[in-house]
């Protein structure tokens, strides 16, 4: 199973559901224990006053929320066509939505749960990461 960003969320509450069975390996990419910075997690992406105004943000701006945001998951600058491509895609959730997930996402915590898998996981973090830092990857 492969996640990346977000999606290594979905790997990890599919084997927390699930559990290992039937599962080679997992391949995680550019993503934290919990994307918030708790007390005891100075690492995380956002803190309470960050996440609020990006939630905000999505909430009454989305578009511009997102061509801001979209360029920091990629090193280089991105094409015309396929940034226009993953604003279209992107901006096609509802923003009450869009707001909803953000915050469950950066909230959830997996910290607890992470040393309880078994499984052979690859992780993979950039130095020149725009938003994640190798931090994540060595915690």
């Amino acid at each position: 199973m492969a996640g990346w960003s977000m999606g290594a969320f979905v790997v990890w509450d599919y084997l927390k559901q699930f559990g290992e069975e039937n599962i080679h390996s997992t391949l995680i990419v550019d993503e934290l224990a919990s994307d918030f910075k708790w007390p005891d997690f100075e690492i995380g992406a956002f803190d309470l006053v960050t996440l609020t105004h990006f939630m905000r943000e999505i909430q009454v701006n989305q578009v511009g929320f997102l061509e801001g945001f979209i360029p920091l998951m990629f090193k280089e600058e991105l094409s015309a066509e396929d940034f226009a491509w993953m604003l279209e895609e992107t901006a096609r959730l509802p923003e009450t939505i869009a707001s909803t997930v953000l915050f469950d996402q950066s909230v959830v915590d997996y910290r607890p749960f992470l040393p309880k898998i078994k499984l052979p996981t690859l992780l993979c973090f950039g130095r020149e990461e725009k938003l994640i830092p190798v931090a994540a990857g060595e915690h």
